[in-house]
């Protein structure tokens, strides 16, 4: 069996040129404060240049459909959708490999989470 592509690779196109290049920084520098993930998805804390922590979680309870849960407290992703934030948490899950364990393989539709669901993952 082929080893699964990465979460990162299956959510890539969710993600601007911008917040990939800054997320990649935060992974470079140790911003990453992932919990341990769960049966359902996982929750971190990134700690991008200095500012206070962003909490953002992932939901992959619907991976297997092709769908993937999105959850950051920052202005970026409230405004725009996206942010370096749940970018470095995507690497973040590659580089420790978990996200090979996350379900499916192919492209993931991105979806919000509320905050009650995201609050469930924690």
């Amino acid at each position: 069996m082929p080893p699964r592509p990465s979460i990162a690779a299956r959510c890539r196109l969710h993600f601007t040129t911008k917040a990939r290049a800054f997320g990649e920084d935060d992974v470079r520098a140790g911003r990453v404060a992932a919990q341990p993930p769960g049966p359902s998805g996982v929750v971190a804390d990134v700690h991008a240049d200095g500012k206070r922590p962003s909490r953002c979680g992932l939901d992959w309870r619907a991976a297997e459909r092709g769908r993937i849960g999105f959850h950051c407290d920052c202005r970026t992703f409230t405004r725009d959708g996206d942010c370096e934030h749940l970018w470095a948490l995507l690497l973040h899950l590659d580089a420790t490999g978990v996200g090979a364990d996350v379900p499916g393989v192919g492209h993931l539709q991105r979806y919000t989470l509320g905050d009650e669901e995201m609050d469930a993952l924690s």
